[in-house]
């Protein structure tokens, strides 16, 4: 989907969902209470990733410094940081975006990913999603990620550049894949378009962390095509114990 076009469809479910605002009143999508689209007891029982955290890969710790899986394998990317613990009620708002497409409910959660990419003042030059497959995307009818990456750079007045990268090739979904299976499964998957990426700070969109396969692949190829930075941010990530959640993404 390209720019204008996901540019129109967000304006157009914008005012659709104003409208249906008026005559249906929106549900919370953490818990169904009427009246609002987040409410404050889901805020309260969510867990934001706020602490202590990984320089790099920013999983919470007890100080901020470089993890020791980090420093093992240093991943391509430069920075990434997720908003929430990925756990209900939170989860539930991902998983309506991932397999809904509701452009409107993409703009209420990337409202949360810009509060945190503001405290994070980091400077970079283009936003993108992550790309979905071919295959994917014509089943889906849109890309998620895409959803969250256009009201970011809409807000930050700076480039949305979906087609500057690229995936070449399907891959079979990640959900109940090992850390080294998404790796091999991920791999070459990606590309770069270089005089879009050259010299150029670039964040990356994503809806889940889970073992940082997917924004390390992504950033290989951007800094294969010459970025000068890849940075990352997400809107959830399971924790190393949530065995039950990996196995669901």
């Amino acid at each position: 989907m390209t720019g204008q076009l996901l540019a129109f469809r967000c304006t157009v479910e914008k005012w659709l969902f104003v409208f249906q605002d008026l005559f249906f009143p929106p549900g919370c999508f953490g818990c169904g209470k009427i009246g609002t689209h987040w409410c404050e007891e889901c805020q309260y029982k969510t867990t934001l990733l706020n602490g202590p955290a990984c320089e790099i890969c920013g999983v919470p710790q007890e100080r901020h410094q470089i993890c020791s899986n980090c420093q093992k394998n240093p991943p391509a990317f430069d920075q990434v940081r997720t908003f929430a613990k990925y756990e209900n009620p939170f989860r539930k708002g991902i998983v309506r975006l991932k397999y809904h497409g509701n452009a409107a409910l993409g703009e209420v959660l990337s409202v949360y990913l810009i509060q945190m990419l503001l405290s994070l003042q980091w400077k970079f030059d283009m936003v993108l999603p992550v790309p979905l497959s071919v295959s994917r995307r014509k089943k889906r009818g849109y890309n998620q990620t895409a959803l969250l990456a256009y009201p970011i750079s809409t807000y930050f007045r700076l480039p949305y550049r979906p087609y500057a990268l690229q995936r070449i090739r399907d891959t079979r979904s990640q959900v109940g894949l090992t850390g080294e299976e998404r790796r091999e499964n991920l791999k070459e998957a990606f590309i770069a378009i270089p005089n879009l990426v050259q010299q150029k700070n670039v964040i990356i969109i994503d809806d889940v962390f889970t073992t940082g396969s997917t924004l390390n692949t992504c950033a290989q190829a951007l800094k294969s095509a010459g970025a000068s930075k890849v940075y990352g941010v997400t809107l959830g990530r399971p924790l190393l114990y949530d065995q039950e959640l990996w196995d669901l993404i």
